[in-house]
């Protein structure tokens, strides 16, 4: 929920620039809640890449702290059922976790893709 929050709020920030430029088409107009399609390959113009915004996203709340709790969960599982030593559980932790979000965030961009409009805007730049 959190990172589609995140994902939502990166469309918007595309949609502000848009509508700015004036080359955002009435059919993206209005938008309540969800959008049934999507601009395909939006997140260029805004984003790094097409699952996060900038890297120091990384460290805010809404990303580092679910990471945090599964890192945890995970290491103290690890650890408990295959008898591993604290630094190897922690370890093993760290890259599961990050394997596992990243993942999560590959995949819930993939079905983003999938409902996004086949037609990219053609001028980004609007009136001269």
């Amino acid at each position: 929920m959190l990172y589609k929050s995140y994902q939502a709020r990166g469309y918007l920030e595309y949609l502000g620039q848009q509508a700015k430029h004036g080359t955002l088409p009435e059919a993206d107009l209005p938008l309540t809640g969800w959008p049934g399609r999507r601009v395909k390959e939006w997140w260029r113009e805004v984003w790094a890449s097409a699952w996060l915004g900038k890297t120091a996203d990384l460290l805010e709340p809404w990303m580092l702290l679910p990471w945090l709790f599964v890192f945890m969960w995970t290491s103290v599982l690890l650890k408990q059922l295959m008898a591993l030593g604290t630094a190897m559980a922690v370890g093993l932790g760290a890259i599961a976790s990050a394997t596992a979000f990243a993942a999560l965030s590959v995949m819930l961009v993939g079905l983003q893709g999938a409902e996004s409009s086949p037609v990219r805007h053609a001028d980004k730049r609007g009136p001269p």
